[in-house]
């Protein structure tokens, strides 16, 4: 299973920008360009803390000229992974990991201790931190 089928699996919709790049062989000015153009703000966003993310589904769907109107999707993935998967997979370095933790962007609704001591991370709750309108 390559790391695109891994995240699909995990239903994650928002991976940082640096790794959609090497997903997909697009450099970052491409896809500022192509896609804040066609989406919206769906499929290209900057998260609280200034890092461009990609929606990739979202991705998936204008790439194969489909609609990629705003929608809510059930989701019956998995949520909660070890943060060295998510680390991986979404592109956050394990030190970009710990420092959302510890200046608190990321709480504990976000990031926390199993009772077995592995740090785990709910992506649900990221994707809902990627999206929050800043003030």
């Amino acid at each position: 299973m390559n790391n695109i089928d891994r995240v699909i699996l995990l239903n994650m919709n928002w991976v940082k920008a640096d790794l959609f790049v090497k997903l997909t062989g697009f450099t970052i000015k491409e896809v500022k360009k192509s896609l804040s153009k066609y989406s919206s703000g769906l499929i290209l966003c900057t998260a609280p803390d200034d890092t461009l993310m990609v929606n990739f589904p979202l991705y998936h769907a204008w790439a194969q000229n489909q609609s990629t109107r705003k929608q809510i999707m059930a989701n019956n993935g998995i949520n909660i992974v070890q943060s060295n998967v998510y680390s991986e997979l979404s592109g956050f370095s394990k030190r970009e990991i710990s420092h959302r933790k510890n200046s608190g962007q990321w709480d504990s609704k976000i990031i926390f201790t199993a009772p077995d001591g592995n740090e785990l991370i709910n992506v649900k709750e990221v994707e809902k931190w990627v999206t929050k309108t800043r003030r």
